[in-house]
Formats: C-alpha cells, structure tokens, sequence
C-alpha cells in the first residue's frame, strides 16, 4: 500500500480513514451523552445519524475488498451478493452487522418480519393531567454490542491486515 493513496483507493485505506473514523465520532458521541442528564429529541437524531454511518462504513468495506480482489480471484460483478454473504457467514460479526444495517434501511429484508425497523424505536408516551409528552428513543443493547464487536474485529483486522482472512 502506498502512502499516497486517498482514503477511497482500497479497503484498508478506507477502513482506516473513513469507517473506523465514523465508528470513533459515534463511540465518542455516545461516551459524551452517558455524561449528561437529559438527551434533546435533535441530540438522539445526531446519535442515530452517526451511528448509521459507522455501521454502514463498516458494512463497505467489503464492498471495497471485492473490487480489490476480484481479478486475482476471478470474480466478476454479479458475484457480489454471493462472495460477500459467504465472507459474512465465515464472520459471524460481520454477518449481524450486515443484517442490522438492512433493518434499520428497510424495515423488511429477507423474510424478516414486517416493519422490524419501526420496532428499533421505542416511542414513550407520558400523559398526565398537566400536560403531554412525546419522546422517541434509539436505545438498543444489542445494537451497541454488534457495532462494538464488528468494531473490533475491523479494528484488529486493520492491526494487522491479512486478505487471507477476509477470502471466502
């Protein structure tokens, strides 16, 4: 790899440049808002936006080690869906990360039940005689620990970059 290249020219470029980076902005974010007492309805969109994207980068990157890959492989383009399902099944991590992405973008993917992405936000609803209250909350532990561990394992990936690992 060259220290020339841009942060788009290859998976390692862009997971060190654009993924982990998305995934440090979201993890700093999340650390900053345990500190405060109260979270704004905007603030929890921001959170939401952010970790959208750092699951999304990560989700990439394989998209990037397959075009890189392709040639010496002797895939072509319509292989995609297939190469990168496999990889995902060799990494169960990145196998969840995948499928949480696709419920947050579509709420029905792949014979999941109907609108699963309306399920991933808990609308609370407080009446009272004085007055009403309205609050959507983005607040899953199992979420956290699937971008926490798809983190990890990019992270330690990028320590130490073997294509053999990520090869079907």
């Amino acid at each position: 790899m060259s220290l020339l290249n841009g942060p788009l020219d290859n998976h390692q470029s862009y997971l060190n440049h654009i993924a982990l980076e998305n995934c440090f902005d979201y993890f700093g974010l999340v650390e900053r808002q345990k500190k405060q007492t109260t979270i704004m309805l905007a603030e929890k969109y921001h959170r939401l936006r952010l970790f959208l994207n750092a699951i999304e980068s990560l989700n990439t990157v394989l998209e990037y080690f397959f075009h890189e890959q392709k040639k010496s492989q002797g895939w072509n383009d319509h292989q995609i869906i297939n190469i990168l399902e496999i990889i995902r099944k060799k990494h169960p991590v990145l196998y969840q990360a995948n499928h949480l992405l696709n419920v947050y973008k579509r709420g029905e993917h792949y014979g999941m039940k109907e609108s699963v992405a309306v399920d991933l936000q808990a609308t609370v609803v407080s009446i009272s005689s004085i007055k009403q209250k309205m609050e959507i909350d983005f607040n899953s532990t199992k979420d956290e620990r699937i971008i926490s561990e798809a983190f990890d394992f990019w992270f330690e990936y990028n320590q130490n970059p073997d294509v053999s690992i990520l090869l079907p």
